[in-house]
């Protein structure tokens, strides 16, 4: 009974599609696509600009009802879909038509009572953003939704069918009949009208949708698509530029006077940076007057989510290190701009990915404290305030008047190590370990006992610090054995490094493909080169973007994104680090080979030490 009339799926059958021009088909489909990726209309005026040597097809389609404007929007009117024939089209229609058969069974047991999109998401096999979609277009023809309450794509929404789903055996059925309608003479009368006038409940729902949000700076505009999150003094929205790319953009929904501060300095600060890979980049700002987002904005690349969610998805202890580097170098990047972001934890760090995997970007710099010299406005801590989760919270963050510098972050960063490996924040005694999950990495357990001391002053002082240390335990690891020979641990660092000595690096071809630049390099580089390439050379010149902090190493491959005509020059640059980066590669490692003699002599003498008390007690048994 509740199969459509004809014995067939309508979005199987053949389409018309002689009865509709190319050119029209054409336009059709593209505003199709576009309202389907927009979640809503498409820009009327923007769309006539163009398509503008193809006006009159666009008067066309207006003129015959397949689409209307709609608070300066073009609305696809379900009507014209059995008419395409684009994959699109196809597959739309066959969702709507899965969402009207449940339609009918439950107004065949329920008559006019709510049914809830998640309900019909169930019964159709559908995501409710999908029964969203199909409801959205269906509700353009409001014979079959007599009412409806909250957003359609929302599980706990509700839709209430008409009694004109029993009379139309399927969907393509009815839209059949209102086409049919609307280019009869009688047109004007009966059935049409119920479509078309204001008194419908559908024209009066049209008639209070509001303009898409949007944001506007002083060179684009930002149309949201959907609301990305939203934080103690702020929200954050996903939007696409006129063009159609994806950005994030973030404003402020707190009136505070103290938070307006932070967050001209949190845009100051990003603005004045240079661009860093895993620090979010400032895209543009302005000041937003729409009353469903007043306040000021500003905008960032769209990231596909953050350090929580890699967490909650589990990481590997092989990726945790690298995710760790990662966030290490955009922190560094901060700290030498005098900037202390006080507030680090995964929820603010970002992901997304890219061809060489993923990139990790620190974000949230709404409580970070700057240097005097380089705040846009002075903000006044007061002793106590409470800025954010103590979760992360080294402990002067919890003490009235507690000092805050580098070391702060630092603290923060070590509860982030653990957890990346282990799943959990440490929390004193009895604290999962590292060694405890990932053997092989266990090594770390001595660092984040470091970064969680209480006192500032016994934990690393910077950020170069945390990573020098993680290579030479890493290192000492690698060298150690069950003998433990203590020349075999000394030494190891200068090997590490000879062949990059004695065989200067050269640049040996190059290759730019798609905006990236790759350079092949005549033997691959190690860690601690790459280190000193990018934080210990003298001094230094660049292209904008292409600094040493935006090189990605792999093997012999150095890669970097840049314009096509800056190419060139960043091959030239990079020449010019290879013998500065050397030579304090050199200095660091005789200063390292010293550093690693000494502890691991100092290592070695704690073990035997171990080891002669045991020999002496275990001399002493008797049985």
């Amino acid at each position: 009974m509740d199969q459509p009339s004809a014995g067939t799926d309508p979005a199987e059958r053949p389409h018309s599609t002689q009865q509709l021009p190319p050119i029209e088909r054409r336009l059709l489909d593209e505003l199709l696509v576009q309202s389907m990726s927009r979640g809503a209309g498409v820009p009327a005026d923007k769309f006539r600009a163009e398509n503008y040597e193809d006006i009159q097809a666009i008067s066309a389609l207006e003129a015959a009802n397949h689409i209307r404007r709609d608070d300066e929007l073009y609305v696809v009117l379900p009507t014209v879909l059995p008419l395409l024939d684009s994959d699109a089209a196809r597959n739309l229609l066959k969702d709507i038509e899965s969402v009207y058969t449940v339609l009918r069974k439950h107004y065949r047991a329920h008559q006019k009572t709510p049914i809830s999109v998640s309900t019909l998401a169930t019964g159709t096999g559908l995501s409710s953003s999908t029964v969203g979609a199909a409801l959205r277009m269906m509700s353009q023809a409001s014979l079959a939704i007599a009412g409806s309450t909250g957003e359609w794509s929302k599980g706990e929404s509700t839709v209430t069918p008409s009694e004109d789903v029993l009379k139309y055996g399927s969907f393509t059925t009815m839209v059949d009949q209102v086409r049919q309608w609307h280019s009869s003479p009688r047109a004007n009368n009966g059935f049409t009208t119920r479509i078309a006038t204001v008194d419908s409940p559908d024209a009066q729902r049209t008639s209070q949708r509001k303009k898409p949000l949007e944001f506007s700076t002083a060179f684009e505009t930002y149309t949201v698509s959907k609301q990305l999150g939203e934080g103690g003094a702020g929200r954050v929205y996903l939007a696409a530029s006129v063009g159609g790319q994806s950005f994030a953009v973030k404003v402020l929904s707190q009136s505070s006077t103290d938070k307006r501060r932070r967050f001209k300095n949190e845009v100051a600060f990003l603005r004045g940076m240079r661009p860093h890979s895993n620090v979010v980049t400032w895209i543009g700002d302005g000041f937003s007057s729409d009353s469903r987002a007043p306040g000021p904005f500003y905008v960032m690349p769209a990231y596909e989510g953050s350090l929580r969610d890699l967490l909650r998805k589990g990481v590997a202890p092989e990726t945790a290190l690298e995710i760790f580097g990662q966030v290490l170098a955009g922190v560094e990047a901060a700290h030498r701009l005098r900037a202390v972001h006080r507030d680090l934890k995964p929820e603010n760090v970002l992901y997304k990915r890219d061809a060489a995997g993923l990139v990790l970007a620190v974000a949230d710099f709404g409580i970070a404290q700057f240097h005097p010299d380089d705040q846009s406005t002075l903000v006044e801590t007061r002793d106590g305030a409470r800025l954010a989760n103590f979760d992360y919270h080294a402990p002067e963050q919890r003490l009235s008047g507690g000092s805050i510098d580098a070391r702060t972050d630092i603290f923060a960063l070590g509860l982030m190590l653990n957890e990346l490996f282990t799943g959990e924040v440490p929390r004193g005694a009895g604290s999962k370990k590292i060694a405890q999950v990932a053997p092989d990495f266990g090594y770390l357990d001595e660092l984040v006992e470091a970064m969680m001391q209480n006192s500032p002053d016994s934990r690393p002082a910077t950020v170069a610090d945390v990573r020098l240390r993680t290579r030479l335990l890493a290192e000492l690891q690698a060298n150690k054995s069950s003998s433990a020979d203590l020349s075999g641990a000394m030494g190891k660092v200068d090997a590490s490094g000879e062949e990059l000595i004695a065989n200067p690096l050269r640049v040996v071809d190059a290759d730019w493909q798609s905006g990236t630049l790759t350079l092949t390099l005549s033997q691959p580089v190690t860690d601690m080169w790459i280190e000193c390439l990018r934080s210990r050379m003298s001094s230094w010149e660049s292209v904008l973007g292409a600094g040493p902090e935006n090189f990605r190493f792999s093997g012999t491959k150095a890669s970097v994104g840049v314009q096509g005509n800056d190419a060139q020059r960043v091959i030239d640059t990079f020449k010019t680090w290879i013998p500065k980066a050397t030579l304090a590669f050199k200095d660091y490692l005789e200063s390292s080979q010293r550093q690693a003699n000494n502890e691991a002599l100092e290592r070695l003498k704690r073990e035997r030490a171990i080891l002669e008390s045991a020999q002496r007690v275990n001399a002493g048994l008797r049985i």
